[in-house]
């Protein structure tokens, strides 16, 4: 077996960093209670957003939309938002989505210069809940505020925005749980 000498400083700053590493857990936004304040906007879709409890007992998000007759020529999305506040330190916001079709998704996050920054994913479409992980450490696509791709805390509020899936499914509804920040 091998020794390893370190002196006293590295050791100090490798169990402060091993701390740190244990004490970060995620932390519940608890955005689907029944105090939400979440808002809908149908841009260039119709649709709704409502907060629920699923079969299993789970607080939900529900977006549902319906692009039958969508407005405008780009792709048609519904949004829905809500206040939240989200302090520095947090590398991620964790959500699960569940839907029947395999579906993309965006996510926003409004900065405290109200600077808007924007990721995308998708889902598969299982029907199962899936995870998605919105980095908050690394440039999104971003504008307005202080249009930099930084992060200015606290994060001010957070959006959903369902796109349409496909030309020909035009009307459904993703369900969203367990916001939260790790």
């Amino acid at each position: 077996m091998k020794t390893i000498k370190l002196n006293h400083s590295i050791m100090v700053v490798l169990i402060a960093l091993a701390g740190v590493t244990a004490s970060v857990q995620a932390a519940d936004l608890a955005l689907f209670g029944n105090d939400a304040k979440w808002e809908f906007k149908k841009n260039t879709g119709n649709g709704s957003f409502t907060v629920a409890t699923d079969a299993d007992g789970k607080r939900i998000g529900i977006l549902n939309y319906d692009f039958s007759n969508p407005l405008g020529a780009k792709t048609p999305y519904v949004i829905a938002f809500t206040p939240v506040e989200i302090a520095e330190g947090s590398s991620h916001v964790v959500l699960s989505a569940r839907s029947s079709l395999a579906q993309p998704l965006t996510f926003r996050l409004v900065d405290s210069t109200g600077q808007t920054h924007q990721f995308k994913s998708r889902i598969k479409g299982s029907g199962q809940w899936e995870t998605i992980k919105i980095p908050m450490t690394r440039k999104l696509e971003h504008w307005g505020g202080a249009a930099d791709g930084t992060i200015h805390y606290p994060v001010r509020s957070i959006a959903i925005s369902v796109p349409r899936p496909s030309e020909t499914a035009t009307v459904g509804k993703v369900e969203f749980a367990d916001i939260k920040v790790e």
